[in-house]
Order: C-alpha cells, then structure tokens, then sequence
C-alpha cells in the first residue's frame, strides 16, 4: 500500500465509475506505519478535490485507534455485532472525535444462526465449509443468540442489526447480501427497535463464559 498505488486506484476507481470525485475512498486493511506514510498522499487526493472523505477498516482495535487521531481520516469501519460488544467503547471514541462510523459484519456472519439452518443451495456449501475451518469459536459462541431467529415481529438478520444500528455512535451498518430477498430483509431493519426484554437477553448471552 504506497502512495502511488493509492493515487493509482483512486484515479482509475473515477474513470470506471465516471465520476469527477469520490465519495468515500476506504483504505482495506492498513497497517499504523501504512498510515502514518499516506497521510500526505491522503491530504493531497482530498485538496485536489478527488475525493471528499477518507476512511479505512481494520480488524485491529490498535490501528482503529490510531485512525481516530489522524485528521485526514473520516470515517472507521469496525467489526461490531451481537458478538463484538467489546466494539463499543472504540467506537464512542471514534464518534466522540467527529468520525463516521460504519459498523462491519453487523450480521455477524450468520453465526447466530444453527449452520446446518443456512444450507439452502449447493453455493450455501463453501460458506459453511469457511466457518467450520475458520471461525468455530464464533460459531459456539453464536448459538447462543438462536433466539433472535424466533422473535415473532422481526427476522434474525433484522434484530442483529437492529442491535447494532442502536448504538448513537454507528452512522451506519454495511452487510454483504447473497440473494435479492436477503437484500430487501435487511434493508427493512431500518427503524426497527428492539424490546428491553431482547435487549436484556442478548446481553445476558453476551456475559456469559467461554465455553471450554
């Protein structure tokens, strides 16, 4: 990730959008160092009107913060669902210092949800085949939220991100859909309120141990 692969895609990013500017130009994964080097680059592209915000997302809560400090940064986006509430503090930081926030994996990646439950089509195979080789914690700890998924006004989907879109710091929450009615599902979670009786479940569920 240098400067001039930046500059790079960001110019090749407008003239295959056929646009005069970006929007948001989102850095994927960058490390503190990374950082630290583009921040010229990063000012320029913004002076010169190519884009009008800068945002990167990080798995690592230590480059989000640092992220936070750096002005030419705008917006974050952090892994937070019913099973990141750790995410919390990090971002009322980033709100606090006037970011946008983007909430990532809101869905948990399905997790939530028995595995099994999710097979509807040979394509759904590869999907469970990446959680049993990569995520099993998650995938014990996400089965303890099976009860979102038998809520009788909303769907599981909407309840995660209902849980996530109530938190005043997230500006929005950003899911990856598979099919056009997983698409219009989500989109109606918009608004949508969780009771204080769900509330209370998910954090109890939240609380609990690991498993051993």
């Amino acid at each position: 990730m240098t400067p001039a692969a930046i500059i790079a895609s960001a110019e090749r990013s407008l003239v295959n959008l056929g646009l005069d500017h970006l929007g948001l130009l989102q850095l994927h994964g960058p490390s503190i160092p990374e950082l630290d080097a583009l921040a010229v680059t990063l000012s320029d592209l913004k002076a010169r009107g190519l884009t009008r915000a800068v945002g990167l997302n990080s798995f690592d809560p230590a480059v989000i913060d640092h992220a936070i400090g750096l002005h030419v940064i705008d917006v974050v986006m952090i892994d937070y669902n019913v099973l990141r509430p750790e995410r919390a503090p990090l971002i009322a930081r980033a709100a606090a210092a006037g970011k946008g926030v983007l909430a990532g994996m809101p869905l948990a990646m399905g997790h939530t949800r028995p595995l099994l439950a999710r097979l509807r089509g040979p394509r759904d195979l590869w999907y469970a085949a990446r959680a049993l080789k990569n995520h099993r914690d998650d995938l014990v700890r996400g089965a303890r939220f099976g009860f979102l998924h038998r809520l009788p006004d909303m769907t599981g989907s909407q309840a995660a991100l209902a849980y996530v879109l109530a938190n005043p710091g997230v500006s929005a929450a950003v899911f990856g859909a598979t099919r056009p009615e997983h698409l219009r599902e989500n989109l109606s979670a918009s608004g949508r309120v969780l009771s204080d009786g769900v509330l209370a479940r998910i954090h109890g569920a939240q609380s609990r141990k690991p498993l051993t």
